[in-house]
């Protein structure tokens, strides 16, 4: 297993109040929205088969009122239950402010690092992206591509695709 240092990552990326970049992540745990979710204490708790660790975690975003170590304790409860891994997902939104130094504290270790980067895209008017011209997908054909990009056995692209059929907003 990696281990990630937190101090290895600048604390501007660590923890973040800029709208854009909370307007992002507000979009991607839209777009990866599994039927398979409950709502704990201000932390979504995901746990579809599906390949997006945002759709089979737990996302912090909100502060709570119950101790850490009760949350905790819930959360690794609730994924005991339904056979799935207890993955904790940080990002510089997640909330109680802080909340990563303090399961360090408690001993839990970061395994992976995932890097969401924005770039500008081309202007629209000139029709085309640098990698050829965009197509709009409805929802179950965009699940469908997507399954085809990452190669996914059949049980997890069966999810993915009903995960896409099924969300609430046709565009972000």
């Amino acid at each position: 297993m990696t281990v990630l240092d937190l101090a290895s990552i600048p604390a501007e990326l660590r923890c973040s109040i800029d709208p854009g970049l909370a307007r992002l992540e507000d979009a991607a745990l839209t777009a990866s929205q599994p039927r398979e979710q409950a709502i704990y204490d201000g932390w979504l708790l995901r746990y579809a088969n599906g390949k997006a660790k945002r759709a089979r975690s737990v996302n912090l975003i909100g502060a709570g009122e119950h101790p850490l170590e009760t949350k905790l304790a819930y959360c690794a409860e609730f994924y005991r239950r339904r056979g799935v891994p207890f993955i904790l997902r940080m990002t510089p939104f997640s909330r109680p402010f802080g909340v990563d130094a303090a399961l360090d504290r408690l001993g839990y270790v970061a395994a992976e690092d995932t890097r969401v980067m924005v770039a500008p895209l081309a202007a629209p008017s000139t029709g085309a992206a640098p990698g050829g011209p965009v197509e709009a997908l409805d929802q179950a054909t965009f699940g469908t591509v997507l399954v085809g990009l990452h190669g996914l056995d059949p049980v997890r692209a069966a999810a993915e695709r009903d995960r896409f059929a099924h969300a609430v907003f046709d565009g972000i």
